[in-house]
């Protein structure tokens, strides 16, 4: 009797070619999806950098009100310059459109901006972290400023200070630094107009100057002269870079820092010419020449009846200490303690208070103040106004001398 084994059952799996299509309809999806969620995740990005830029320009003109600013923001916004990777846009009437390196670059070329706008808080160090950096101080994040405007034109750039700007050069080209607290994570190129004092350079007694013309030095600029004898005749032979001394308008001598003194000899090593090098002008210079020719000590301060005397340069010494800065600057008088904060108007930067003493002439300020309040300046009364933003302010436009806020009764 035959036995039948009972069959077993046949374990099934996938076959070659079903895997391949599995394979295929995933490599499909994948096909479609990924571009269509990388879109989602870009336009997120984007949205998300416009949003940022929005706000960045919002608070900016929030500042610029509150600072009694009548120019218009049209302009570039760089927005993101902590994350590494930047995003431009072109602000038009409060409009933003996305653009690029090469418009933003080819514009500020033309000359369609000159002014950086930044917050203090975003002058990262070195390391790119945030520091808070008050308005009033030296841009100490100026090397990452310089290595990022460096990296978005494509050119070496550098930050100097100008005495009342801080400026980046740029291929020749220079674009004022303004810090204004709360635009956040942004840079802002816009056009602003900047009011620049021009400043002149004389030397005392028989000497000429060359490397310098007749019209005023803008300030910031380098000034490099030569003095020569007017009766073109050598210095004596033992002239020093220290026999020359350099003052500005009210006496006060520079500092040896602020410039650089070489002398010029021809083939015979005798000295025909003192080689001058400022290098950044900020008041009216007064060259002094002190050689010991006219029978003056040359390592003394006296010199001729034309020159400064130590006398009046030590009265305006005296002048200083005591508060009263002669005709360069005024003070604020505020016995009543109604200032709430004060602006140069030009600028704008803010005076803190412990520069009320020191107020410089000719200048525009805005100060903000109680609306039971007004300025005195000489004869003339300055009472409170408003700016675009409902803030009591009283406006000067030219400081001329003290200014004592007063209460009215």
């Amino acid at each position: 009797m035959k036995r039948h084994s009972k069959p077993t059952a046949r374990l099934k799996g996938f076959t070659i070619v079903e895997l391949v299509i599995v394979i295929a309809v995933i490599a499909v999806l994948a096909a479609v999806l990924v571009p269509v969620f990388s879109g989602i995740i870009n336009k997120a990005k984007e949205s998300r950098s416009l949003q940022e830029a929005n706000l960045s320009l919002t608070k900016a003109a929030i500042a610029f009100a509150l600072q009694a600013e009548s120019e218009t923001l049209d302009g570039y916004i760089v927005n993101g310059i902590s994350n590494g990777s930047p995003d431009i846009f072109a602000n038009n009437g409060g409009k933003l459109e996305r653009s690029d390196t090469q418009t933003l670059k080819s514009s500020f070329e033309a000359g369609s901006f000159n002014t950086l706008i930044t917050d203090p808080a975003y002058l990262a160090s070195s390391s790119g972290s945030a520091s808070s950096i008050p308005e009033s101080s030296a841009f100490e994040g100026s090397a990452s400023i310089a290595s990022f405007l460096s990296g978005l034109f494509g050119e070496e750039a550098t930050v100097v200070n100008e005495g009342t700007y801080y400026c980046a050069n740029i291929s020749n080209s220079k674009l004022y630094i303004l810090p204004t607290s709360g635009v956040g994570d942004a840079l802002m190129f816009v056009k602003r107009s900047f009011a620049i004092n021009h400043f002149t350079v004389s030397v005392q007694g028989d000497y000429e100057l060359f490397g310098v013309g007749t019209e005023p030095i803008a300030e910031g600029s380098e000034v490099k002269l030569t003095i020569t004898k007017k009766d073109s005749s050598v210095f004596p032979a033992d002239t020093q870079a220290s026999n020359i001394k350099l003052y500005d308008g009210n006496g006060r001598e520079i500092p040896t820092s602020e410039y650089n003194v070489q002398l010029n000899k021809n083939a015979l090593t005798q000295i025909t010419g003192l080689l001058v090098d400022i290098r950044a002008i900020h008041c009216n210079i007064i060259i002094k020449v002190n050689t010991g020719e006219d029978g003056e000590d040359p390592n003394s301060g006296e010199g001729s009846s034309e020159e400064i005397s130590d006398e009046e340069s030590s009265e305006e010494i005296s002048n200083e200490e005591s508060g009263e800065f002669s005709d360069r600057y005024s003070k604020i008088i505020d016995e009543n303690g109604c200032i709430d904060s004060v602006y140069y108007f030009d600028t704008p930067t803010h005076i803190t208070e412990s520069d009320y003493d020191k107020i410089e002439n000719g200048r525009p300020i805005v100060i903000y103040t109680a609306n039971n309040c007004l300025a005195r300046m000489g004869d003339i009364e300055y009472h409170i106004e408003t700016d675009s933003t409902g803030a009591n302010c009283i406006n000067i436009s030219n400081v001329t001398g003290d200014i004592t806020i007063e209460i009215i009764n």
